[in-house]
């Protein structure tokens, strides 16, 4: 073999051997590749434990680089809000953890409402999760000691609000989960002025209606509360056909002279509760069971109605049916008032 092809021989060895050893190299860090990213998806599966450990440490990061966790942001906000805001879970716990820390070391001087503190779109951060329906943050927002629960900003307290936006989930929360003496339950919309009693049975919510009862069954005063509406619960009840209902709880059935004596109470319509109990049979509770709803109100009455409680009743139902017009849909039939005003002359106290 001449010395030039031992050249080329050794060449194409050492060639060889670079392409082996590339191939087991690409092989190597192809597998590597493989398993990272397997571990990857693994890891970064949102919700997984490893992810929310490594958003909370990164959320971490970004708080203490706050100088003031109180002050307002460039959006006209507070930090907390906006967090809630993003739906941003980690975020949240960061700056509770900071407001927690703060407070204990005696730091929190400059904190003023915060953050408590109402936004630039009147909510506070507890308003606005309410508002959203995000019942996971609400609850690490009020496991903060700093957080005031009823605090939902200018539009209401947390529970008459929650109600208001119908928020359901929330609202059973809240109700399930608050201490009575700390959960506010019967503070009025500042609107509508509209009490939580009133707002759970406009949406027709039995379980939560017995609830916010059963809550305030020694503090009633505070739910005969009228609306804008000149309108009690009870006219609330009525005009949803759960009067009966709402009467069978064991408070009202205990109070029963104060229940009677509001039935015939004016709103400003000029209309009784048992005016809109009338009114509400003419269209949903047409015909026998409208009769049985009003006999069983009249029977709920028993020995108060004496014979000029009678006489109040047959005045409404006739200055109803004599009126033109009433509300749109809800205009009283002389058939309809006749029948009524037979089932008074014929019932027996």
């Amino acid at each position: 073999m001449t010395k030039d092809n031992k050249k080329v021989d050794r060449k194409g060895l050492i060639f060889i051997g670079q392409l082996t050893g590339w191939l087991h190299y690409t092989r190597v860090l192809w597998i590597a590749s493989l398993v990272c990213l397997l571990q990857a998806r693994t890891c970064t599966r949102e919700g997984s434990p490893k992810t929310s450990a490594i958003k909370l440490a990164s959320a971490r990061y970004q708080i203490e680089k706050i100088p003031d966790i109180s002050q307002t942001t460039p959006k006209k906000n507070n930090y907390l809000y906006e967090a809630v805001n993003e739906g941003d879970m980690e975020k949240v716990e960061a700056i509770l953890e900071r407001i927690i820390q703060e407070n204990k070391n005696n730091k929190a001087d400059r904190y003023g409402d915060f953050p408590n503190n109402i936004a630039k779109d009147g909510l506070t951060a507890v308003g606005l999760a309410i508002k959203q329906g995000r019942l996971n943050i609400l609850q690490k927002l009020l496991a903060c000691p700093y957080i005031n629960v009823n605090e939902a900003g200018n539009k209401g307290k947390s529970l008459a609000y929650a109600l208001s936006n119908k928020k359901h989930e929330i609202v059973q929360y809240l109700l399930d989960n608050v201490e009575a003496q700390k959960l506010d339950s019967t503070s009025a919309l500042p609107k509508t002025r509209q009490n939580p009693l009133q707002l759970a049975i406009e949406t027709n919510k039995q379980a939560i209606v017995k609830k916010i009862l059963d809550r305030n069954s020694s503090n009633i005063d505070k739910l005969w509360s009228k609306d804008t509406k000149n309108r009690t619960f009870l006219h609330t009840a009525a005009s949803s056909n759960q009067l009966n209902t709402v009467l069978s709880h064991a408070y009202l059935k205990k109070d029963k002279s104060r229940v009677i004596k509001e039935l015939f109470e004016k709103d400003s319509n000029g209309e009784s509760v048992l005016g809109a109990c009338v009114l509400e049979g003419v269209l949903p509770l047409q015909g026998k069971k409208a009769k049985k709803h009003f006999t069983d109100l009249l029977t709920y009455m028993g020995g108060e109605l004496n014979e000029e409680r009678k006489e109040e009743i047959r005045r409404e139902i006739t200055a109803l049916y004599e009126r033109k017009s009433i509300v749109p849909g809800r205009k009283l039939t002389r058939t309809y008032g006749d029948e009524l005003l037979t089932i008074i002359d014929r019932f027996n106290t």
